[in-house]
């Protein structure tokens, strides 16, 4: 063996040494994760309308006791990358939540301090929108669509002088999409 084949063998053998040195301190633990949802539906409900606030405001106990209800306040779902070749019929959306004793109506969440008062939905043209009850159906346009909705407060007791308790207040509800 000529001298030179004893430093090709010692330089692959070093070589190699430094490759799995370096092959072992060059892993680490899981410290990333990939994930996602693949879905078979025509359109994407955007991130932001998955967890919605809407914000009713500051609302007068004499509104209420005067009118019964509030104006109702705008809100949207906003649909993404819709296909409506998928969905040539439209979409429609059900609301669902723990209902009062007013039926189709959302029970005030608890650690509320208001009191005698609900939560309606209607539609945008301000059409009573009760929980489990699927909306309409809407047309579809290709890409982004906002499906537009209202939510009210609405005095609970049929009588004008019952007795509402003012405060803080909020309620839940989900919605379903369903395409046609």
């Amino acid at each position: 063996m000529s001298a030179r084949t004893r430093l090709d063998t010692s330089h692959r053998a070093w070589l190699l040494g430094w490759m799995l040195l370096f092959s072992l301190t060059a892993r680490s633990e899981e410290n990333m994760h990939f994930h996602g949802a693949l879905v078979m539906k025509p359109c994407v409900v955007a991130s932001e309308s998955e967890r919605s606030e809407v914000n009713l405001g500051n609302i007068r106990l004499e509104s209420l006791h005067d009118q019964g209800r509030t104006p109702g306040t705008a809100f949207a779902l906003r649909l993404e990358q819709c296909d409506i070749s998928a969905a040539k019929h439209g979409v429609r959306v059900t609301f669902r939540g723990d209902e009062s004793d007013r039926r189709g109506m959302l029970t005030l969440a608890p650690g509320s301090q208001a009191g005698n008062i609900v939560i309606g939905l209607e539609t945008a043209e301000g059409e009573a929108l009760p929980l489990g009850t699927p909306s309409a159906a809407q047309a579809l346009v290709e890409g982004e669509n906002l499906l537009r909705f209202k939510a009210y407060a609405e005095r609970l007791g049929a009588d004008p002088q019952s007795a509402i308790t003012p405060g803080t207040f909020s309620a839940v509800a989900s919605f379903e999409v369903s395409y046609e």
